[in-house]
Formats: C-alpha cells, sequence, structure tokens
C-alpha cells in the first residue's frame, strides 16, 4: 500500500577530535502513536531503527503536513539517537513536505543540548497578506514590492568633494590622490585576450618623468627601491609560469651591499640568472662602492668596471672598448685573492690597449699594444706592438718597429723559436712573392733535425746542413747526403749544366763528373782536383 507523501531525512555524526565517522543507531516513531491515512484506508503505526553506515543515515519519513491524516494537527517525529561513546538523547521535530528535497536533521534539530524539547524549524505558513498588514502577515508573491528593484536615485555628488556626505579614500579603503601607502601587494592582471599582438590585454604600470636627476634630490627618478638593511636585496625580478612548475624567478637585476651570508659586501648592482639547483646567481655585475668596503658609497670613476662571471659573447656584433684620441683605451686582465673583486692595480697582470698616441692623419697614431705587468701591476712594457699607419709588428719590448716584424731583445737575447713537435713534421721560415712561396729555411718531414734552405717555387735544395753529435756534413746544390763517411766535409753535386761561356768579372767554380773545377773569366778551365 502506497504511504502518504515522504520526505528524507539525513544525517551524518563524526568523531569531533579524531574526525573519525561514529558508529551507533537512530530510531524514528510517530508522535501520536497512531496516525490515521483516510484517503489510503490505512493505520500508520510502529517505528524504525536504523543503523549508521560510514557514520551516516537517510531515512524516508510520512510528512507531518500531509494531506487526508488524521490527527490533522499536532503530528510530529521522535528521534531517538543511541551513539557509541555518547550520552543518548530524544528529540522531537516537524517534517513539513516542503521542496520535498531530502532534509538533514541538523536543519531541522537544533544543535543546542540545553534548546527545547520540541524544535521544529519549519512551521506552517503564516497568512498571506500585503506589505505593511502586520508582523505576523506573509508577503504574497505578487505584491508589487518583491518586483519593484528600488535602483537608487543618483546622489554620487552628496559623496564628493564638498557635497553633504563626503567619502574619504580611508572610508572605503582606497589611497588618496595625494599618495599613501600599500601594505599588501599591487596586482595588474593581465589576459591573452587580445591574441599573440592583435589587440592591447596587457595591464601596465607607466610612469612618466619631466625633471633631472641631478645629486643630491634626484627629483626626476619615477620608481625607486630604498635598501632598508645592508643585507636588503632591492630586486627586480622576472618569473616564469608556463612550464607548470611556475611562478619562479629566472631572473633578477638589482642592487644589494652585503652578500647572502653576510661575510662579504658586494657593493654591486647584478643581474643574476639561476644556476643549475635553481639558485640565483650574479652573471653581470657594475660597483656602486668600492668591493668589501662596509657601508660604501661611490666609486672612482678609474675604479668602474663590468664583470661577467662566466664569459661575454658578442653574438655578431662589436664589443667595444672606447675613448678619446691620446688616451689608453685598456682591457685588464688581473688576478684576485679574495679582498679584490676589480679595479685595483696592483692585481692587473695584463693589459690589451689601444694606446695614448696621437692620431695626426694618416692613420697614425692609437697604436695596438699588450702589456705585461709584474706581481705588483706595475707595467713592464709591451710584450706585442702594432702600428696602426703600416701594420708592422714589434715583439720584446720593439715599440718602434722598423720592418714588418721586428723582434728586440726585450730583457734578454732577442730570440725567435719555430718549435715541430716530432721530426715528422715542418718547422721553416717561408719566403714568398704575391703569396706564392719561392725559398723556403727550415726543417723538413724526413724523419731528420737537418737543415734545408729550399727553392720551394721549383722543390729542389741549395744547401743541406746535416745534423750530426759533431760537426755537421754540408751538401751544396742538392738534397743528397754522400760524404764518403766524413765529418766536417761539404759536398758538391755534378752541376746540372757545365758552363761553355766565360763569366764576367770573376770565375765560376763547379763539379763535373766528380772533378773541381775553375772557369776564369778569360775562358780557362782549371780542374782543382780530379774525380
Amino acid at each position: 500500500m502506497p504511504l502518504p507523501p515522504t520526505r528524507a531525512v539525513t544525517g551524518t555524526y563524526t568523531n569531533p577530535v579524531t574526525g573519525a565517522a561514529a558508529t551507533g543507531t537512530v530510531t524514528f516513531a510517530p508522535i501520536p502513536r497512531t496516525w490515521t491515512d483516510t484517503d489510503g484506508e490505512q493505520v500508520l503505526v510502529g517505528s524504525k531503527t536504523v543503523t549508521l553506515v560510514d557514520g551516516a543515515f537517510s531515512q524516508a519519513l510520512v510528512t507531518t503536513d500531509a494531506a487526508d491524516v488524521e490527527p490533522a494537527t499536532g503530528r510530529y517525529w521522535r528521534i531517538e539517537e543511541r551513539i557509541s561513546g555518547y550520552t543518548h538523547r530524544v528529540r522531537v521535530f516537524a517534517l513539513p513536505l516542503g521542496a520535498g528535497t531530502p532534509l538533514d536533521i541538523t536543519a531541522i534539530v537544533a544543535a543546542d543540548p540545553a534548546a527545547t524539547q520540541y524544535t521544529p524549524v519549519e512551521g506552517p505558513q503564516p497568512p498571506l497578506g500585503a506589505a505593511g498588514a502586520g508582523a505576523d502577515i506573509a508577503l504574497r508573491s505578487t505584491d508589487p514590492t518583491t518586483t519593484n528593484a528600488r535602483t537608487p536615485t543618483a546622489h554620487k555628488a552628496s559623496h564628493a568633494t564638498g557635497g553633504t556626505d563626503v567619502l574619504a579614500p580611508a572610508d572605503i579603503g582606497a589611497l588618496p590622490a595625494s599618495g599613501g601607502t600599500l601594505t599588501g601587494s599591487l596586482v595588474l592582471a593581465s589576459t591573452f585576450d587580445g591574441g599573440s599582438n592583435t589587440t592591447d590585454s596587457t595591464r601596465r604600470l607607466q610612469l612618466n618623468s619631466h625633471q633631472r636627476a641631478t645629486y643630491p634630490n634626484h627629483f626626476g627618478e619615477p620608481l625607486r627601491i630604498d635598501l632598508e638593511r645592508d643585507d636588503a636585496k632591492g630586486m627586480i625580478a622576472w618569473r616564469e609560469n608556463y612550464t607548470g612548475s611556475g611562478p619562479r624567478s629566472v631572473a633578477w637585476i638589482g642592487a644589494h651591499g652585503k652578500s647572502n651570508d653576510g661575510a662579504s659586501w658586494h657593493n654591486h648592482i647584478s643581474i643574476e640568472v639561476p644556476d643549475t639547483t635553481g639558485a640565483l646567481q650574479t652573471a653581470l655585475e657594475i660597483p656602486f662602492a668600492t668591493y668589501n668596503v662596509a657601508n660604501g658609497f661611490g666609486i672612482s670613476s678609474s675604479d668602474v668596471y663590468v664583470r661577467a662571471v662566466a664569459k661575454l659573447i658578442a653574438g655578431g656584433v662589436p664589443l667595444s672598448v672606447e675613448g678619446s684620441a691620446a688616451t689608453n683605451r685598456d682591457l685588464q686582465f688581473g688576478t684576485t685573492d679574495g679582498t679584490n673583486v676589480g679595479g685595483k692595480d696592483s692585481f692587473r697582470r695584463w693589459t690589451i690597449r689601444t694606446d695614448n698616441t696621437g692620431e695626426t692623419g694618416a692613420s697614425a697614431g692609437s697604436d695596438f699594444q699588450i702589456v705585461r705587468r709584474d706581481d705588483t701591476g706595475t707595467a713592464v712594457g709591451p710584450a706585442l706592438f702594432i702600428k696602426r699607419s703600416n701594420g708592422q709588428v714589434g715583439i720584446g719590448g720593439v715599440t718602434s718597429p722598423g720592418a714588418t716584424l721586428d723582434i728586440g731583445p726585450g730583457t734578454a737575447t732577442a730570440t725567435m723559436r719555430i718549435n715541430r713537435g716530432t721530426t715528422a713534421q715542418f718547422a721553416t721560415i717561408d719566403l714568398a712573392t704575391a703569396s706564392t712561396s719561392r725559398w723556403a729555411i727550415g726543417l723538413r718531414n724526413d724523419s731528420t733535425n737537418d737543415l734545408h734552405v729550399r727553392n720551394a717555387a721549383q722543390g729542389l735544395t741549395g744547401l743541406l746542413v746535416e745534423d750530426r753529435a759533431t760537426a755537421p756534413n754540408i751538401s751544396l746544390l742538392a738534397s743528397t747526403k754522400s760524404y764518403g763517411s766524413g765529418v766536417g766535409v761539404i759536398y758538391i753535386a755534378n752541376a746540372s749544366t757545365a758552363p761553355t761561356t766565360n763569366p764576367a768579372g770573376g770565375g765560376v767554380l763547379y763539379v763535373e763528373a766528380g772533378s773541381l773545377k775553375w772557369r776564369g773569366s778569360s775562358g780557362t778551365v782549371t780542374v782543382i782536383a780530379a774525380a
């Protein structure tokens, strides 16, 4: 037999200390004990005990305002809660049909244990009436007061300066136009609504300046970051939030005094990027005070430097060191000892320089030098000098080269060495005309240390000096080493063509068929030594 209209009652019981689901039962019984369903011709009698499942229950009950059920009024439900570990209690409530949706026990039973036994929340509908009909009259849904938006009349002028009800910025949590202090973060949220570059959907902070920034006022500074502590990092941060690991800082630009560990004073402006651990490290720095000087401020122009931690890459464009003519334009290389980062003469070891020779025209002046320095940083002299006007090179302290390559004594005997790795390699001074090799003086890749003077263009040896532990042997006009087991001897090859005409102003010495001969200017041929 179907029941009169019902409505589900639900409930959840949880241990307030452990958060665990409670165990126990709840029992529902009607008040009075017997209800009569006149429409369904049945008597409603009895109760039901429900066991909590995971601390919860759900049970459908006949509503206490169901039509055609006697008694017509005064019907309630009684709930008896027996929860493990808690004092059992009994509550009484009314259960109207309402919207028919499940109703949680907390909405119909008061949570206060001291509350009266009967605590119905949803009571009978009061009589309907018009607005203002009385405190016990419910407002009709068609009453015009329920549909009138009652839009306030315009009255902002009354809150403006000079109005009857002036609002100060502080009244609405705003900053005054004259300025103030913002204690929280200011976020200008941009979107991708404008696409990559179709319309502007980027929010920005735009600061305008009309004044100069002259010490000590610096009025023209539209943005100021005040360092309130010696180890404060006044950084502007760039953060990535597109890999799924962010937001995380990928670059800093800013200034600070002390290092993070407080052990030293950096006193610099730095550009910092993350290392492999994600910690931001200085990649490029410019000092605003001398390194490791407490509370330093200001620096001599001669001590200003830019330091790149790893390397500088020009990327196809000039990396310039510039200055006025007749001044040294230097690139310094130095050594640090833990107390100095740069800018101190005593730590300088090498200087690459465009020197202070005046520019007088015809490409004269601003010559190039590589200057070496001693352990005190004092310049010893140019190890390499290149004259800009003619490209002549001086080595070993020569600053006025008189040849394409001029090697001077420096502080020792002038020496030039061409060092090959093994006897299977060449070590050669090549003499050329119009970039074509003509003569070569050097060691050949013939597994010996013999000296050769060769006609490089024809591939012929003019002179060979044999390398020996004692006196060397010499071969003239050939690379043949036929010394008859002699030591300290000279071998002369047969003439390719014996002379047939008389030499002028002298004579000709030659070997023919093994005989050493002399032809004088009158044509007389004398055999000096027979074959």
